[in-house]
This record gives C-alpha cells, structure tokens and sequence, in this order.
C-alpha cells in the first residue's frame, strides 16, 4: 500500500507544481486501446483487453514533456490450471478486472512535425470490479469427482509498476493523430483470493486516438 501511496503523492505534486507556474489544467489528449496480457509462463495464456484514457501534455512546447493521466482498463489472464488445495482444482479459469488507472510519466519528443517520441514511467491500477469463470474439479473421500462451471465476482488486486512506450503525434488542423504502443511491468506479485498460485500483471498495449492543439 505504501508504493500506491507513494505513486499518489507524486502524482498530485506534480500536477500541483505545474499548477504554480500559471498552466491551465485541462485533459488535451483522448486514446483508446487494446491490450494484451504478457506474463510468458507454462500456465498462462495471453488474452485480449481494452482501455479508456484521458491525459494532459504539459509543457507541450518542450523537448520533454510531462504527462499525467486517468484511465479505465480491463485486463484479461487465463489460467490453464489452478491447485484448490487436496480436494478441488480449478481449470480453464479466465480472470477479468476492472481497473482504474493513473499513469505518471515523462515524454521525450524527437521531430518537430511529425512528433516521434518515446515514454517512460510509472503507473498505479486499482481494482474497481472483475469476475472469474471457469471449470471447477470437487474430489470426494469415495472417489467421486463432481465437475461444475462457475463464475466467482472480484478482480486480481490492485497493482503498480513501471511503462515504456514509442509513439507519434502527426498533426491535422486543429487536433493531432496519437498512434503509440506501451509495455506496461507490475512490479509486485497478485494474490488473487482462493487461489494459491500467484499472478503477475504484465501486458502490452496499443493507443490509438487524438490530441487537442
């Protein structure tokens, strides 16, 4: 909890600093996205989510600018199999949640015109909902076996971490185009309740949508 905190306190002072220095806050930059789990294990299956997201650009006329952001993201695992303890597993299990996003982060401009750039940063997900579905395994002391389908509400918990991310800004009349892709690292470990394996949250995106000049 003290890293989410930690993440928060940057992230106001920040806004707070720029604030000082007569810059109107507005959100000038508007993306949507698709997203895809990437935690590489014998376990885990990559799988599709998608995203909602508002940012502002401060000093827009730099070299370097600083960008804040609010997004909603829902991000998707899958589990091929998950160990209930000696009398049930779980298989086929697919984990969704609900997220609610505030990314912090620096944006290094490489073109005049057509802006090439590249970002770094940091960014704090916390769980607004989620569900899990999937196949349940129940083992009785006579031998039996009941299988079932079931659907358990919650999401995985809340993360931070840190992003990388390429991009361009190509500029039409009043708006300009934003095309990027991002890595996005959790950087601590996701107990998800009644589970005992643990999950991490990794996953690439690519946004696309447009800025107000």
């Amino acid at each position: 909890m003290r890293y989410f905190l930690l993440i928060i306190c940057l992230y106001i002072s920040t806004i707070g600093a720029v604030s000082q220095n007569k810059v109107d806050i507005f959100f000038n930059e508007f993306c949507a996205s698709i997203n895809r789990s990437n935690v590489k294990d014998y376990n885990t299956k990559d799988k599709l989510g998608f995203g909602l997201g508002i940012y502002h650009a401060f000093l827009n006329d730099k070299m370097i600018n600083i960008l804040v952001g609010l997004e909603l993201n829902r991000l998707c695992q899958f589990k091929i199999s998950m160990y209930g303890g000696h009398f049930s597993h779980r298989s086929n299990v697919t984990y969704n949640t609900n997220y609610l996003s505030f990314p912090l982060g620096l944006r290094l401009n490489f073109c005049k015109k057509n802006k090439l750039f590249f970002e770094s940063g940091g960014f704090a997900d916390f769980t607004l909902s989620g569900n899990s579905t999937g196949t349940l395994y129940t083992y009785y002391p006579d031998e039996n076996i009941q299988i079932s389908e079931f659907e358990n509400k919650g999401g995985l918990p809340s993360s931070f971490g840190i992003s990388f991310g390429l991009g361009i800004i190509i500029p039409i009349s009043k708006l300009s185009l934003i095309i990027k892709g991002d890595y996005n690292i959790g950087l601590n470990d996701l107990k998800y309740s009644g589970a005992y394996e643990e999950f991490q949250n990794k996953y690439i995106r690519i946004l696309i949508g447009f800025k107000i000049n």
